[in-house]
């Protein structure tokens, strides 16, 4: 134990300067490092008040301010009136909140929920009971492109056919001239078909090839020629493709976004652009030429003959001189 105790001491002292002080007086070395720590310990301790006084008067000038808390994550389940899409035409008035639109086929600024339609539009609700009752009853009342629909929220778009079975009535969803929704009531031989613009192509495992639609219908073999941008004629009984037409100058077609939306013509001619977006020049009826972006056309059929029934007007923008002629001819 003594020479373990030894080694100790010795290695202490050499690593260490043993400095004894008696009344304040340092021996060689020892009194040059008391003195320097005791200087580095007066810094510190003024560079510490200092900053206290910093901040206390920071605290008298700003009063203590909360704490931010994090917002919940998750999707949003309200839609307020007042944001509500301008297609949907409801009064401002009419209360604070409005449907939100479900995830389906359609985006939300491209939908009409059920319980606007059925409130709004046909007029057979008077508040949200009443869309409750009529989707839940038991016969089966609504119909949205053949398949039952008992959510107040899905969303119905461009070119879907709404059935109403007790009433006997079917109506195929459009826009007019101004962007907002227009029920066009149908035949029966017309509702029995929808037309769907192609979206996206590609093949799928197993070597598939398939199709997807503008209303996220996938279609598994199609015609090989069906490109992108063409438009099908979709069976909605048999759930099979009728006839396809080309995004091809000479065809009639159908603004569907932009400026133009809502306007019917004929392709006159396409314009490609590399880098930058494909520019289609459509004609219409009355001979007023106009342009838009080539992802906003959709083929109604081929040649100058549509394949669906237009609503009023035909898809003709009027001038502001002949809409207010028209509203003030008595």
């Amino acid at each position: 134990m003594k020479g373990k105790k030894r080694k100790i001491r010795k290695k202490f002292s050499q690593n260490i300067k043993i400095i004894k002080g008696v009344q304040n007086q340092c021996i060689e070395e020892g009194c040059m490092k008391l003195g320097l720590i005791k200087k580095k310990k007066r810094i510190l301790e003024w560079g510490q008040k200092l900053n206290q006084q910093r901040k206390d008067i920071k605290n008298q000038q700003t009063p203590n301010k909360k704490k931010k808390t994090k917002m919940a994550r998750g999707p949003k389940k309200h839609l307020k009136r007042i944001n509500a899409p301008k297609s949907w035409m409801l009064n401002k008035l009419g209360g604070i909140w409005a449907t939100r639109p479900s995830q389906g086929p359609h985006k939300l600024r491209e939908s009409l929920p059920l319980s606007v339609l059925l409130k709004e539009r046909l007029n057979y609700a008077l508040n949200g009971r009443d869309v409750t009752l009529i989707l839940n009853d038991k016969e089966q009342n609504v119909f949205v492109d053949g398949k039952v629909r008992r959510d107040k929220g899905y969303p119905t778009g461009l070119m879907d056919v709404v059935r109403i079975e007790k009433t006997d009535q079917s109506f195929r969803i459009l826009y007019d001239t101004k962007g907002r929704f227009v029920l066009k009531s149908l035949s029966k031989e017309e509702a029995k078909y929808k037309l769907l613009k192609v979206t996206a192509k590609a093949i799928g495992p197993n070597q598939i090839p398939y199709i997807v639609t503008h209303d996220s219908r996938t279609i598994r073999f199609p015609n090989p020629e069906i490109k992108i941008g063409d438009t099908l004629k979709y069976d909605l009984v048999n759930n099979k493709i009728e006839n396809f037409a080309h995004l091809e100058s000479g065809n009639v077609c159908y603004i569907q976004q932009g400026n133009n939306i809502g306007r019917v013509g004929i392709i006159q001619h396409i314009e490609k652009h590399q880098g930058s977006f494909d520019i289609c020049h459509v004609k219409d009826a009355k001979g007023n030429a106009f342009a838009t972006r080539l992802g906003n056309i959709f083929v109604l059929g081929q040649g100058k003959k549509s394949w669906i029934e237009l609503p009023s007007g035909d898809g003709v923008r009027e001038t502001i001189l002949e809409e207010r002629k028209r509203k003030f001819s008595y």
